[in-house]
């Protein structure tokens, strides 16, 4: 459930109709969007890797973390990445200087793409 207010946050008029109804003051998403998404419990320092996914969205958990550990979650999250998938962080968190396994994605700003051959990650670019 999302207010008028939380909905709009960057989510184009748009998207929003197509994959959320209103419900009184709030809207809600659509079975078809449902249907689309898997949410689970996971410990991203014990569990392995959980399956393959589009999209994995991180937000304001790592920087609890200390580096090595942090390192170990972005290794788990670039071995669960389909190819082209992304990553969302919090705005806060960044993998760089984290890890070596991600570039800032040119489809999506302000999210990740698994490093591919021939990407240098920013955190080990020439200066």
């Amino acid at each position: 459930r999302f207010s008028q207010f939380e909905i709009q946050r960057g989510l184009p008029v748009r998207q929003m109709l197509q994959w959320f109804e209103q419900d009184g003051n709030d809207w809600v998403a659509r079975n078809d969007l449902l249907r689309r998404i898997t949410f689970r419990r996971q410990n991203l320092v014990a569990d392995p890797a959980p399956g393959q996914f589009d999209a994995v969205l991180c937000r304001n958990v790592l920087f609890y973390l200390a580096p090595d550990l942090r390192a170990k979650v972005l290794d788990t999250f670039a071995a669960c990445l389909r190819p082209h998938g992304i990553l969302m962080l919090g705005a806060g968190e960044t993998v760089i200087g984290q890890s070596n396994r991600f570039v800032p994605s040119k489809r999506l700003r302000g999210f990740y793409e698994v490093a591919g051959p021939g990407d240098v990650p920013p955190a080990y670019a020439a200066h």
